[in-house]
C-alpha cells in the first residue's frame, strides 16, 4: 500500500484536495494500527516492521467486506497479531561501527574525445 502522493493525477483542485485528504487519513488509520501492535508487545512503535504493517493492514482488513462489527473485530485482532510477530532486531549491542566501502576509481569515465585531424 504506497500512498503515492508524489504522483496525485487530479486535474481539478477539488479533486486534489479530496485525494490528498484519503491518502491523509489512509496513513493515520494504519499509524493508529502500528501503535496498537506495539501496545499489544509493550514496545516502542517504531520497533515493528514497517513493510509487515503495511501489508497486513490490507491483506486482513482491507480485502474483504465485513459485515458485522464482530468480524471485524476478529479481523483486526488477527491483523493485529501477525502485524506484531516480525519485530526488528535490537542493535543497541553493536560493537564495530558500521563502515562503508570506499568507491572504487573508475577510470573509463569521462574520456575526452580525440580531436579530429584537420585537412591540410
Amino acid at each position: 500500500m504506497v500512498l503515492n502522493t508524489e504522483q496525485i493525477r487530479a486535474r481539478r483542485l477539488n479533486t486534489f484536495r479530496q485525494e490528498l485528504l484519503v491518502s491523509m487519513v489512509s496513513y493515520n488509520l494504519v499509524d493508529e494500527f502500528r501503535c496498537q501492535a506495539a501496545e499489544l508487545i509493550h514496545e516502542p512503535p517504531r520497533r515493528l516492521s514497517c513493510k509487515r504493517l503495511w501489508t497486513t493492514f490490507p491483506v486482513f482488513l482491507m480485502c474483504s467486506r465485513h459485515t458485522s462489527p464482530e468480524d471485524w473485530r476478529n479481523k483486526s485482532a488477527t491483523a493485529l497479531h501477525y502485524a506484531t510477530l516480525d519485530k526488528l532486531p535490537n542493535r543497541s549491542d553493536r560493537r564495530v561501527l558500521r563502515e562503508t566501502d570506499p568507491k572504487r576509481p573508475k577510470p573509463n569515465q569521462f574520456h575526452k574525445r580525440k580531436p579530429k585531424p584537420r585537412p591540410t
